[in-house]
């Protein structure tokens, strides 16, 4: 139809249920009609060009408003149109160019809460020239997990969650997906970006669902949220690593670096000095030697707990751990090497059982006897000064361990006791003067040859065990030359018993406590076999403890038993020698020296030779003590000996009365002081008997043997004393520097050096002086051992040297002169026998 003069139309919630097209159809020769209004009219169907149909509406219309209707499509746009209404249709479909159109015209384009049937278009103008998306957020629906943008152009009205929703909308924080398609993050989950996924929280770690930052993800306690490698993690902060019980713990504490949050106990690296005693482990021990450990593991050289052995490829050498030549010793040398064992072990056993004469076979010149004066006192010495040597290293290295946790304080030492010990560089060479086959092993370099462990396991067993089998080889010597066993054997005991108990408590010692005296619980391990715990239940633990206990038995109890059997028996023979006493009285211008019985009787029960050896013995003694200096001749008439007095020997200017202890001269009378002599007179007089009772008891195999050993006494009674320092040496070497085993090594030192002093039981005075020095030594190393105190303990060692040293300015003494007296008259004896006289010198010998 056809209105001329139509300008307007409205049909604005007219029910009209048509076709768009129909209704353009009705008014399209309307030349002046420019708007047109149909919004919720039911209208369907697309908006057609108005140009195909040439009608004048293509040029007229300048406003269209089709809202709340269902048009499906817009074919063209008028040129002189200016707003075009779609909102609220549901799909709207634009022909290509139309959207350009409309944004070039400036239509003001209305397409709110409808969506397009095809997005290509609109896309291909996201261009940034046509159109642009604001910065500000349009709308936002929290609910459904999305924010949208609207345009730039305000000639361009769109519901941006349905007009290129995924261009110009996002998922919120806390939601995953594009667009409008939002999925809400789950628990335990996050998402701190818009149109992200969600990423997972840390291990560990928890929050609630929709969590938009990686700080709602709550870490266990005392953790915190850390990145590392562009990866979340839980962990605790600086300084700080997570323990087996899921707490932070100070690094600091536990010895472990921590330079960076995150940090595992069980792996994060010890600091220098410590290692850990089994891998993936969180606590790490402090070595016993700093030079031992670096900063993640053993130094270059060392192997196994607490870094404590050498690894392979390397030996032993004082403490440490050097490389094996790059050539080790061929079987050839081994051979050699083996070889000269065995023959200096041959030489030894020959050297201890050649018989070697006591007496002088002839007066010796004054130059060779004041020599035999002085190596007599100093061979006496030696094994003294041996012993101290001995129980010194002994009491060094117990030092560094303790074998009892309870005992060990929970604070220790400000220095663990491991790394002091290691500062005395003389210890080595010290504990060699053991004369264990531990302390020559070493030396040996076996561990360059064969395997370190085995060597050490080997070495181990033969220490205690080496002793006992050259004590048994003494016991097959016996059989063939009586005597002869028996006397090497009890040499043997002298040199190797304390070497041979101290490698026996080796075998059980263990390693309690590391550097710093912090108990290793379940990792302690046995000291010379590392490889080894304490606790053990393998087949080479079960060898290490029958090796040990039973060296332990033959050690602690056999030896000293059959050495308390020399007691009895010598206890036995000298009953006889006992029972005498000699009498000095005065004859003329001389004196007679006689025998009288001690027994109901009265009666002297000897053979004549018998009679003579004891008298000999009694003045001897009597000359010795009072007639020092002085010249006499001797006669013999039947059971009575004569003693005159010819003056100052001839070859000595010595004046006797200085002899007689000037501190006693100050401190006694004169009456006091021949009572003194007469009781030293009569000890020397029954040494002597002894003597001459062990000379004649040929069938007495045990104690003809033990002959040697009961000289060193001044009475064979005293051979106790040989018991009494083997369960000595026994519990010093298996004692600990602990608060107890220090309390128990201070006591046992400081009995023995009263027992000694008190009992005076050696028959050279000068080492009952030296040997009581000796254990007061040894309660002063065992004073500085425990407090760290290294020049206590090295002065203790020093000072018997340096009172041996002055011993030797005065060797003889009245014991020692009266055996060589007796060994010179017993020479003569036939002559005196005979009624012959005998002269003779009796003269101490002294450098100062």
């Amino acid at each position: 139809g056809t209105f001329p003069a139509l300008k307007s139309l409205d049909f604005s919630g007219s029910p009209l249920n048509g076709n768009l097209t129909d209704l353009l159809k009705l008014v399209g020769l309307s030349r002046h009609l420019h708007t047109i209004e149909a919004s919720g009219c039911q209208l369907t169907g697309p908006f057609p060009d108005l140009g195909d149909w040439k009608s004048p509406l293509w040029t007229s219309l300048g406003k269209v408003a089709l809202q709340n209707n269902d048009i499906t499509w817009v074919d063209a746009i008028p040129p002189n149109l200016i707003v075009l209404d779609l909102s609220r249709n549901p799909q709207v479909g634009l022909t290509t160019g139309v959207l350009k159109q409309a944004l070039d015209q400036g239509v003001y384009l209305d397409l709110q809460d409808s969506s397009l049937l095809d997005e290509g278009p609109a896309r291909e103008l996201m261009d940034g020239r046509h159109l642009r998306m604001s910065s500000y957020i349009e709308m936002s629906k929290q609910a459904k997990g999305y924010e949208c943008h609207q345009f730039l152009t305000e000639k361009l009205r769109v519901s941006p969650d349905r007009f290129l929703p995924d261009v110009l909308c996002q998922c919120l924080p806390g939601w995953e997906g594009n667009g409008t398609k939002c999925v809400k993050c789950p628990e335990n989950f996050f998402n701190a970006e818009s149109n992200s996924t969600c990423k997972k929280c840390p291990k560990d770690s928890k929050s609630p669902a929709a969590s938009t930052s990686p700080d709602a993800c709550s870490c266990p306690s005392g953790q915190e949220i850390f990145r590392l490698n562009e990866t979340l993690q839980c962990g605790c902060r600086q300084s700080f690593a997570l323990g087996i019980s899921g707490d932070c713990l100070e690094c600091e504490e536990l010895k472990l670096q921590c330079p960076q949050p995150g940090m595992k106990t069980w792996r994060a690296k010890p600091k220098a000095g410590y290692v850990r005693m089994e891998s993936n482990s969180s606590k790490v021990y402090l070595c016993l030697s700093a030079d031992q450990c670096n900063s993640q593991n053993c130094s270059a050289g060392f192997a196994g707990p607490l870094c404590v052995d050498c690894a392979a490829g390397y030996r032993p050498v004082r403490g440490s751990c050097q490389a094996c030549s790059k050539e080790p010793p061929s079987r050839f040398f081994w051979s050699i090497l083996a070889a000269g064992a065995l023959l200096s072990l041959i030489g030894l056993l020959v050297y201890l059982c050649l018989p070697r004469s006591a007496a002088l076979a002839a007066p010796a010149p004054t130059a060779a006897l004041k020599w035999k004066v002085l190596t007599d006192l100093a061979k006496a010495q030696a094994p003294v000064l041996l012993q101290l040597c001995q129980l010194w290293a002994a009491l060094a290295v117990l030092s560094s361990v303790t074998r009892s946790v309870e005992t060990t304080s929970g604070e220790g030492h400000e220095e663990g006791s491991n790394l002091w010990i290691s500062t005395f560089w003389e210890l080595p060479y010290v504990e060699t003067l053991q004369l264990s086959l531990n302390a020559f092993k070493d030396s040996m370099a076996l561990q360059c040859s064969y395997d370190g462990a085995r060597v050490r396991f080997f070495g181990a067993l033969a220490a205690p065990l080496l002793p006992l089998l050259i004590l048994a080889a003494c016991g097959i010597l016996e059989v063939p030359y009586p005597t002869k066993g028996i006397s090497a054997a009890l040499k043997v005991l002298t040199l190797l018993f304390i070497g041979g108990a101290s490698s026996c408590a080796n075998l059980l010692s263990c390693q309690y406590v590391d550097g710093a005296d912090e108990p290793l619980a379940e990792h302690a391990f046995r000291l010379h076999m590392p490889f080894l715990r304490c606790r053990d239940d393998s087949w080479q633990a079960l060898w290490v403890d029958v090796v040990a206990y039973s060296s332990s038995f033959v050690y602690g109890l056999f030896i000293p038993l059959l050495l308390l059997h020399l007691f009895t028996r010598q206890h036995l023979l000298m009953r006889s020698c006992r029972s005498v006493a000699a009498v000095t009285q005065p004859e003329g211008a001389g004196m007679a020296v006689s025998l009288q019985s001690l027994t109901a009787d009265g009666k002297l029960s000897f053979e004549d030779s018998q009679l003579r050896g004891r008298l000999v013995a009694a003045c001897a003694a009597r000359l010795a003590v009072s007639q020092q200096g002085r010249r006499l001749k001797l006669r013999m008439m039947k059971d009575v000996v004569f003693l005159e007095d010819l003056g100052p020997s001839s070859g000595s200017s010595f004046d006797g009365s200085i002899e007689e202890s000037m501190v006693a001269n100050w401190i006694a009378s004169e009456e006091e002081i021949k009572s003194g002599l007469a009781v030293r007179c009569r000890g020397i007089a029954e040494m002597l008997m002894e003597r001459r009772v062990l000379e004649e008891a040929r069938s007495e195999r045990t104690l003809t043997g033990a002959k040697e050993i009961f000289y060193k006494y001044a009475s064979c009674r005293h051979v106790w004393m040989e018991v009494f320092l083997k369960f000595v040496s026994v519990s010093l070497v298996s004692s600990d520097v602990g608060d107890f085993g220090f309390q128990l090594s201070l006591s046992v030192c400081l009995v023995t050096a009263a027992t000694i002093a008190l009992a005076r039981p050696y028959a050279q005075p000068q080492v009952n002086t030296l040997h009581s020095s000796c254990f007061a030594s040894l309660a002063m190393a065992s004073v500085g051992f425990y407090q760290h105190l290294p020049l206590l303990s090295r002065g203790a060692l020093l000072l018997p040297f340096l009172i041996a040293a002055l011993q030797l300015l005065r060797p003889d003494s009245a014991e020692a002169l009266s055996v060589r007296l007796f060994d010179e008259l017993m020479m003569k004896v036939e002559e005196l026998k005979d009624g012959k006289e005998v002269s003779l010198d009796v003269e101490l010998w002294h450098f100062l």
